[in-house]
């Protein structure tokens, strides 16, 4: 996979603007914690260009995910327009109704609507996708206007490629082995 990166923002579009923030793709590991329960699992997100702006997310979180079991992952996809990304709604059984992105300054918010097959009527995600690094709290409604039945965070990071010293290197100890 080649890795590669999205300019979000217009950096210096206008001489008062500073601040750029870039959108990596490729993989990201690290893991979700459930602050309420204590539950934990690991998270990750593989990011590819699908080409035209369009974005495409494999989404695999491992433990009890909403207490029913590790479930398997999920694709999403959304369009990077201008320096916004926005999911293209869909839904899913375990998700729910899922819609939202990441703004210009990569602050991520995205909602999920009747996740764990109804059991839950709002999820909040909420937090930054900059950089190498994507980190956001959950909040789990079980009904509109009550209190947060559940309260939690996920933060993963992006796993570096190899560089190509590793790689030689990796390559010299195997032609090594290979000449015994």
């Amino acid at each position: 996979m080649t890795r590669t990166a999205f300019t979000m923002a217009a950096g210096l579009a206008c001489s008062s603007v500073a601040l750029g923030q870039t959108f990596n793709l490729g993989l990201y590991e690290g893991q979700w914690d459930n602050n309420t329960f204590g539950s934990t699992g690991g998270a990750s997100v593989l990011i590819d260009d699908l080409g035209g702006g369009a974005l495409g997310m494999t989404i695999d979180l491992d433990g009890f995910v909403f207490g029913l079991g590790d479930p398997g992952p999920i694709s999403v996809s959304g369009m990077l327009m201008g320096d916004t990304f926005t999911l293209t709604p869909q839904s899913d059984p375990l998700y729910g109704d899922i819609s939202g992105g990441v703004d210009d300054m990569g602050n991520l918010s995205v909602d999920l609507v009747d996740a764990a097959m109804g059991d839950f009527a709002f999820v909040t995600l909420r937090g930054t996708a900059i950089a190498d690094s994507i980190q956001f709290d959950y909040t789990i409604f079980t009904e509109a206007g009550t209190a947060p039945f559940a309260v939690g965070e996920v933060n993963v990071r992006l796993v570096p490629a190899p560089s190509a010293i590793a790689l030689l290197g990796l390559g010299g100890l195997v032609s090594l082995k290979r000449r015994r």
